[in-house]
C-alpha cells in the first residue's frame, strides 16, 4: 500500500492530488508503501 510520497500523505484522493501537484517537476521520488505489515522505502532518479 502506497503511504507517501516525498514526504507527503496520501491519506484521501485530495491529498494525493495536491501530492501529484507538487511531484510534477521532481527529479526524485521517493516512496513510502507497506509490504506484509511491513514499511519499505524506495527512492527513484527521474530522468
Amino acid at each position: 500500500m502506497l503511504q507517501r510520497v516525498n514526504g507527503l500523505d496520501l491519506e484521501d484522493m485530495e491529498k494525493a492530488l495536491q501530492a501529484f501537484t507538487q511531484l510534477r517537476g521532481a527529479r526524485r521520488i521517493e516512496l513510502q508503501i507497506e509490504r506484509g505489515g511491513a514499511p519499505v522505502r524506495k527512492v527513484f532518479d527521474v530522468e
